[in-house]
């Protein structure tokens, strides 16, 4: 999953591991209408979902290769670091 944010990790981990929002939702304890939400571009997952469901997902979040010049925000001291999700292992139910 080369050069993509981590919500579109996190919608193509969701709709590619074989269960569904509802068995999701119940093993990660995220409410169902938060996962239906955060599917459809509705809403946003705050950190805490996102930690939960990249982990329940296999997904971990890796450098971005050929990325590292500085940017203004950087020279300020403020990260202006990106990530891009990596896939490492799926739910297994």
């Amino acid at each position: 999953m080369e050069n993509t944010t981590v919500s579109k990790a996190l919608r193509v981990a969701m709709e590619t591991c074989g269960q569904t929002r509802y068995q999701i939702a119940k093993n990660t304890g995220v409410a169902q209408s938060m996962l239906s939400r955060f599917a459809n571009g509705k809403t946003a997952l705050g950190l805490d979902a996102v930690d939960v469901l990249a982990g329940f997902l296999g997904l971990e979040l890796v450098p971005a290769r050929g990325r590292h010049r500085q940017r203004p925000a950087q020279a300020k001291g403020k990260s202006g670091a990106r990530a891009t999700a990596k896939r490492t292992a799926g739910p297994t139910g």
